[in-house]
């Protein structure tokens, strides 16, 4: 995931995005409407919104103003999932209705369908910059900082889940970018003042919304197994300690298992 194309967002409409298996729903002019409204406030002159003021109002705004009833946002800025080694602790995440955590404000990696970092807004805070194509990654610290969170937070739902794709929104300040990432690295967006004009938020919400799971990236030859089923169980069945384990550490040197199953040689004869 080490190399970026930058590319306008028509561009990215066009060349990027998936024919999908049915139309995505048309953007209201009220939705678009309702967006600009609820925003609007957090950002005017002279407001310097936190970056929890950010996050919290973009998420409800989205949740109220793209009414899919498919998909939730759900924040997480300060928690993170129990047994996570990581211990990371994405912003936002877009989930299925019914697959959306119950707990709230705890990502839950196995699930997200696509994630939402946030910024306060500025150039310091940018992963890319716009003024260079040819080499978008921008490279003052706090720059490659930015960037380095969103690479963790999509190599994590990689552990999690498996994947050939993923999608997730960069949100600085007023502005955002769609990205798509692979193993070949990310593409991203120009940045677009979502409060000035959200209909290209919304639209691409919606046709993500559209996708099926294989177009959101997900590879469907691996099934997720429930946690009330049977396999699900025997799964953690298997995993307790058992005496005929084999050692598992690295560096443990496993005898051939012929030589664990002979019987012991008998001792030698004494010497005439």
């Amino acid at each position: 995931m080490g190399h970026t194309v930058l590319v306008s967002l028509e561009d990215f409409v066009r060349d990027v995005q998936v024919a999908t298996d049915s139309a995505p729903r048309s953007v209201l002019d009220s939705e678009v409407n309702a967006m600009r409204f609820a925003l609007r406030p957090l950002f005017k002159r002279g407001a310097s919104p936190s970056e929890d003021q950010i996050a919290e109002s973009f998420v409800n705004a989205l949740n109220k103003c793209s009414p899919c009833g498919e998909y939730e946002a759900k924040l997480s800025r300060y928690r993170y999932q129990k047994n996570d080694p990581t211990r990371a602790k994405v912003d936002a995440a877009l989930y299925r209705t019914c697959d959306a955590p119950p707990d709230e404000g705890v990502p839950d990696w196995a699930h997200i369908r696509l994630y939402i970092q946030f910024k306060k807004g500025g150039t310091a805070l940018d992963p890319f910059d716009d003024d260079n194509p040819d080499y978008p990654e921008a490279s003052a610290d706090r720059r490659v900082a930015a960037r380095a969170q969103l690479t963790a937070y999509t190599h994590n739902v990689f552990l999690y889940q498996h994947r050939d794709a993923l999608y997730s929104l960069f949100v600085n300040g007023r502005e955002f970018r769609i990205l798509r990432w692979d193993q070949s690295g990310v593409i991203a967006t120009k940045k677009h003042d979502y409060v000035k004009d959200p209909r290209p938020l919304l639209e691409f919400i919606a046709y993500f919304e559209s996708l099926s799971d294989v177009q959101q990236g997900i590879d469907c030859t691996a099934v997720l197994l429930g946690s009330k089923s049977k396999a699900y169980k025997l799964m953690d069945d298997f995993a307790q300690a058992n005496q005929s384990d084999m050692p598992h550490a690295e560096k443990t040197e496993i005898l051939p298992l012929d030589t664990l199953s002979s019987p012991p040689a008998p001792p030698a004869s004494p010497s005439p």
